[in-house]
Formats: C-alpha cells, sequence, structure tokens
C-alpha cells in the first residue's frame, strides 16, 4: 500500500472519529433532524425518492413535510456574550504568546463576534470596552501576518467604539508604522503624533515611557526634517487581493455588501443580515 493511501485511509478515520464526536456535541440540528425523520410516513418518504434534482427536494420538504416549519432556529442563537468574548480573547492571547498568529487570528474574529457593542441599549462606553480590545488584539494578530490593510482597518474601529485612552498610544504607533511602510508619509506622520499625544495617558513607568516617547519622537524628527522614509525592517507590503464588483451594485450604507441585503440589529443578536431579494449561485453579495 503505498502512501498516498495510508494518508487517505489515516484522513477517513480521523473524519469518522470527528462525526461521531460531533454527533455529542450540543446544538439544534441533532434535535432539528430527529424531529422531522419523525414526521415523515413511509408513503412520503417513497414519493420523496422519486424526486431527482436538489430544487425538487428542497420545495418538497418545505410544502409536503409541516416539522420542517415547527422549530424556529433563531431561539438556538445566544446572542452576544461578554463571558463567551473573554473567552476567546483569552484563548486568542494565548495562541498569540506562542507565535501561532493564525489560530489567535481564528480566536480573536470570534471574541469580536460575541462581544457586546455600544448601542442605545448599552449606552456606558465605560462598559462596553471588550469590542474595541479583540478588535485592537486582532490587529496585531494581522500586524504580525503583515496583512496591513485589515490591520488598520481593525486599529480605525477599534478607536472608534471607545478603545481604552490609557492603551490608545498603542494603536496609533502601530497604525503609524504600517503607514510607513506603505509610504503614506503624511498620516504615519499625524499617527505618531497622535501616539505622542496619548502617551500621557498610559499606564507604564517612567524608564518604559521614555523609551516609547523617544522612538515617536526620532520618527517625527525624520519627517520634520524632509527625509525620505524608507521601509522599515522586512515589513514587505501586503498586495491587497483583487474584489470582484458586488451584484447589483453596494449598498446604500454599507458599501462592502451588494444592495440584495439588507442590515438588521436587535439587542439579543446585535447586527446581521438577511437577503433583501433572491440571491442566485455566483451573486457577490460581500468583499
Amino acid at each position: 500500500m503505498g502512501e498516498l493511501q495510508h494518508m487517505q485511509m489515516a484522513w477517513k478515520a480521523m473524519r469518522s472519529t470527528k462525526m461521531l464526536e460531533d454527533m455529542d456535541r450540543p446544538g439544534f440540528f441533532k434535535q432539528y433532524y430527529q424531529t422531522v425523520r419523525q414526521s415523515i410516513t413511509n408513503d412520503v418518504l417513497q414519493e420523496f425518492s422519486k424526486l431527482s434534482s436538489d430544487e425538487e427536494k428542497v420545495r418538497f420538504c418545505y410544502e409536503k413535510i409541516p416539522a420542517v416549519h415547527e422549530i424556529d432556529i433563531r431561539t438556538f442563537y445566544h446572542g452576544k456574550s461578554e463571558r463567551d468574548a473573554l473567552e476567546r480573547k483569552e484563548a486568542g492571547n494565548k495562541a498569540f504568546g506562542r507565535k501561532k498568529n493564525v489560530e489567535a487570528l481564528h480566536c480573536y474574529s470570534q471574541a469580536v463576534v460575541k462581544a457586546p457593542v455600544l448601542s442605545e441599549e448599552n449606552a456606558d462606553p465605560r462598559k462596553m470596552t471588550l469590542y474595541p480590545i479583540c478588535l485592537a488584539n486582532r490587529s496585531a494578530a494581522l500586524y504580525h501576518l503583515k496583512d496591513f490593510y485589515y490591520c488598520v482597518k481593525d486599529i480605525d474601529e477599534a478607536l472608534e467604539h471607545h478603545y481604552p485612552k490609557e492603551l490608545k498610544f498603542k494603536l496609533y504607533k502601530r497604525k503609524a508604522r504600517i503607514l510607513v511602510d506603505l509610504k503614506r508619509h503624511l498620516e504615519a506622520r499625524d499617527s505618531f503624533r497622535q501616539a505622542l499625544k496619548w502617551l500621557d495617558w498610559a499606564k507604564m513607568d517612567r524608564d518604559k515611557r521614555m523609551e516609547v516617547q523617544k522612538d515617536i519622537q526620532k520618527w517625527l524628527s525624520i519627517f520634520e526634517s524632509g527625509k525620505v522614509v524608507k521601509n522599515v525592517g522586512d515589513f514587505r507590503v501586503k498586495l491587497f487581493p483583487t474584489v470582484p464588483p458586488l451584484t447589483q451594485g453596494p449598498h446604500s450604507v454599507f458599501p462592502t455588501l451588494s444592495s440584495k441585503l439588507e442590515m438588521r440589529y436587535s439587542p439579543t443578536q446585535g447586527r446581521y443580515v438577511v437577503a433583501a431579494q433572491d440571491i442566485e449561485f455566483g451573486d457577490v453579495v460581500c468583499t
């Protein structure tokens, strides 16, 4: 038996074990399946077996099996959760500490999704710092992965959502270093100036503060002298991916979404997207 066959057998065994493990995991689908299956008579099953296309099968289930409508899947979604967000953030911190940046990115992204966001219902910014902190942590993982474009987007989003003032200098400094590498020198200068401004709020000992201040002032002196700023270290710019055009044009409020989508909000679920029109195979609805 060749090496490829050994790998295929090992993969099948691993997937079989994973499927058995998944059967024991909590969730709505197992209960949903059992409810639907128990409602199907032999006559219905025989009629279903005669259908050939997926479209016919889906339509048949939707129209002929009432049980498919009896479970409200939305009730199984627990919405925003500070506890879950903290758990994923800590998992991200551990992965980041081990220099597992891709794993950290995944954990931080889960934390961002779960973290409560400032809204009319949650109007106290002092209690709503978890969301921007998760964004800032994700920006650090993106920085080390050299995905500078999305790193800057996370930094800007964190700063717009009441990121703690004693930590702001870190984000402005990180953003400035990226902008230097992207040769956006005027924006980099402004970010270094903001970093220096917010350094006064930082909670650190005097020696560390002086070290950070000296580094920022070094960069500012370069800009003010009019010298050409070279790239820093080996931080090469990652080329932005080619983004396909959105089907039916961009949304009027959210330019990265198709106009086929609609954004909604609820206190329990946060922001979420639904289809405002039929979506066809191959439609580009988000970039």
